[in-house]
């Protein structure tokens, strides 16, 4: 979390926080942070971890949905995202950007 290389992936994931709060839905257990220790330099920290494949859909520069999430007691996932945007009617160009984790 406190690597300055890792900017953008904080960026990414306040984004989705932001998102999650405004709507009401939860990103954990998908995304979450882990206590690591080196046994080579004895430092702690905590890194930020990313589910293995999420989705995250823009309309213009707003954020509408990040999968997977978690709302009270049921869960959206990437497969439930892919079904829905498979049955959206829609005229408008799809814009692909993808990022691994690395």
């Amino acid at each position: 979390m406190s690597d300055p290389e890792g900017t953008d992936q904080r960026d990414r994931y306040n984004e989705f926080s932001q998102w999650a709060r405004a709507n009401g839905v939860r990103l954990t257990p998908f995304f979450d942070t882990r206590e690591c220790y080196s046994m080579q330099t004895g430092e702690k920290r905590t890194e930020l971890v990313f589910p293995a494949i999420c989705i995250a859909i823009y309309e213009g520069d707003e954020l509408q949905t990040v999968a997977p999430h978690a709302a009270a007691e049921t869960a959206e996932s990437v497969n439930d995202c892919l079904d829905w945007l498979a049955d959206r009617q829609t005229d408008e160009s799809i814009q692909r950007t993808t990022l691994t984790a690395d």
